[in-house]
């Protein structure tokens, strides 16, 4: 007899998340994932002054409010018809490569790490291994890039000084330090723990379509970025096109027409809405689910050839644990390729931060044009993240963002086909519905950014049993 298990909230992710699964013959045979806090920012932007955006945007989320700037400068530069500087664009580039450093490292140990070894235990570690008195510091003093930075900084009139030698060195320092950590520490404590959970590499694998926007711009027409853009649908890899990103809404609690792209897109809260059962929004690329985040990322930049040494790292490291790429698309390869991603990316910002011209200016000129529209394409820590803007008489008209849980954490779409999550956890093994921590380890390998009971209904009565899931 199927049992119906609801995990309400999930603990250690960011924001108001919580899944029902329905179990039969221990395994997961049906899911449904909820996003139980309405946002609504995009109707705060209404009427406001367009470079508002950039500070607003960034209140959607106290971990990747960069990101959520990036998006949003990017977006106005495409309304106002210009581009930064090639300091603007590196600084950018500096401050989501920190942004990055400081999320995955943070996701790792803080999040994810309990759902596999007990990390207390390692404060009474009395030996002499570099790795284990390394880990011991990290959980009496946690690693951290510097303070969050954001902001100003972003936009593209921005009127800072111009860089100081003194602030170089300091990003240089830390960002070596961050390095060392990746190589002795983050790495091999991600690979001890896939040696110690090979089964993890079976499990999780949804429906393998990925979706990346690129991140990092290598020139200032923002034409080229490091990491590589792409859909990856039905094991063919294409170009990007935004114009097939669409969001649908039966199942979504609002009144908004569904199938619209986000340039048209509305935020019309409808709370009591029949059938509905989440807060977030279905989006779709070309009518298909999409995961988005490190794992898309990184094998979309792999298989693109383009990068080498992303295809080295890849191919080297999946050899070490005798996988295929196929093992990419499972629980612990998104938590591999977060590892990996972490690597080449601190690697390529030690060469950015060498571009910096400190007698060259950071900033650019422009005006708020009476009307335009444009849209801003870049990766959050967790993702494909997307703003759209329409401009009218000086102000924002229309604001819609589209952010990387919308892609991993939606609902079913109009047609009832399951969401990203949703279709991950289907085959999940649970050993015990009563501690069903089988399906956070699936939910947390997407490091879901939306926040500590559980509830169980049993199949025989409307009991709830309410208890904690670590």
């Amino acid at each position: 007899m199927a049992k119906k298990v609801v995990i309400d909230p999930i603990t250690r992710i960011e924001g108001h998340y919580s899944i029902e699964i329905e179990v039969e013959g221990g395994k997961i045979k049906d899911a449904w994932a909820r996003g139980d806090m309405f946002r609504g920012w995009e109707i705060i932007l209404k009427g406001r002054d367009p470079q508002d955006a950039i500070n607003v945007t960034q209140r959607i989320c106290g971990v990747c409010p960069v990101a959520h700037a990036m998006a949003s400068a990017k977006t106005l530069d495409s309304a106002f018809h210009i581009n930064p500087t090639d300091n603007g664009r590196i600084i950018r580039n500096l401050m989501a490569a920190g942004n990055l450093l400081h999320s995955h490292i943070l996701h790792f140990y803080n999040l994810v790490a309990l759902d596999y070894v007990d990390i207390t235990a390692i404060l009474d570690y009395k030996g002499n291994d570099p790795t284990m008195n390394n880990i011991k510091e990290w959980v009496k003093k946690e690693i951290s890039t510097g303070r969050s930075t954001a902001g100003a900084p972003f936009l593209p009139r921005y009127k800072g000084d111009y860089i100081k030698d003194k602030e170089l060195a300091a990003y240089l320092y830390r960002l070596r330090k961050i390095k060392e950590f990746i190589d002795t520490c983050y790495i091999p404590d991600v690979i001890a723990v896939a040696k110690a959970y090979p089964q993890w590499f079976k499990i999780g694998a949804g429906y393998k379509n990925l979706l990346a926007y690129g991140i990092f711009e290598l020139n200032n027409e923002g034409t080229e970025t490091y990491h590589i853009p792409g859909a990856f649908i039905d094991s063919k890899l294409d170009s990007l096109d935004q114009k097939n990103i669409k969001e649908e809404v039966f199942y979504a609690k609002y009144s908004s027409p569904s199938g619209l792209h986000p340039f048209d897109g509305e935020t019309a809260p409808d709370p009591k809405k029949p059938n509905a059962y989440t807060w977030v929004k279905a989006a779709r690329y070309n009518t298909k689910p999409m995961e988005v985040g490190p794992l898309a990322r990184m094998a979309i930049t792999h298989l693109s050839g383009k990068r080498p040494e992303v295809s080295s790292l890849v191919s080297n490291t999946l050899k070490s644990l005798n996988l295929d790429i196929s093992a990419l698309f499972s629980v612990l390869g998104r938590h591999a390729c977060r590892a990996l991603e972490l690597k080449i990316i601190a690697e390529q910002t030690e060469k950015w931060l060498l571009e910096l011209k400190p007698d060259q200016p950071v900033n650019n000129s422009y005006k708020v044009p009476k009307e335009s529209e444009g849209f801003g394409l870049t990766e959050a820590q967790r993702g494909a993240l997307g703003h759209w803007i329409k401009i009218k008489d000086y102000k924002i008209e229309r604001y819609q963002c589209v952010v990387p849980s919308t892609w991993n954490c939606g609902p079913r779409d109009d047609k009832g086909v399951r969401g990203v999550i949703e279709e991950a956890l289907i085959g999940t093994p649970i050993a015990d519905p009563e501690n069903p921590i089988e399906a956070v380890r699936v939910v947390r390998s997407f490091d879901p950014c939306l926040a500590c009971a559980i509830h169980v209904i049993t199949p025989d009565s409307n009991e709830i049993k309410t208890f904690r899931v670590a």
